[in-house]
């Protein structure tokens, strides 16, 4: 009977323990889908005329849209894999091998710029002022 008093405090504070863990997972995951915008990508058109812009991501999935000159369109993204996007324009390749910017699985939102004779993407951690050029 004693031992039954004692092991059945230990079993309690182990199962909250592991109970109280899932919860502040599952309230990170909300919060980082939230408030870092959590695979949100911004595909930014920085040209002056319109253009079908469409992006890979290392996963394999893909995204593609018209997007008028100085406009901007914004996409949700799971599973994006890890690596470099590969960018087209106009069905145009306009990366390289190792693609543009850095993806991994868990990404705060990322913009990617699109211009005539420019590409970039950049990745915006709300709270982070960026650096001055």
């Amino acid at each position: 009977m004693s031992s039954t008093r004692k092991i059945l405090p230990l079993g309690l504070c182990l199962f909250l323990v592991v109970v109280t863990f899932i919860i502040t997972w599952e309230g990170k995951e909300f919060l980082d889908e939230t408030y870092m915008l959590e695979g949100r990508f911004m595909i930014v058109n920085a040209s002056a005329s319109e253009h079908r812009i469409g992006v890979t991501f290392p996963s394999g999935k893909q995204f593609e849209a018209t997007i008028r000159g100085g406009g901007s369109h914004t996409v949700e993204i799971d599973d994006t894999g890890e690596g470099g996007l590969q960018v087209t324009v106009d069905g145009t390749p306009r990366t390289k091998k190792n693609g543009v910017g850095y993806v991994t699985g868990i990404n705060p939102m990322m913009v990617v710029v699109v211009g005539d004779d420019h590409l970039s993407a950049h990745q915006v951690i709300p709270g982070i002022a960026p650096e001055a050029p």
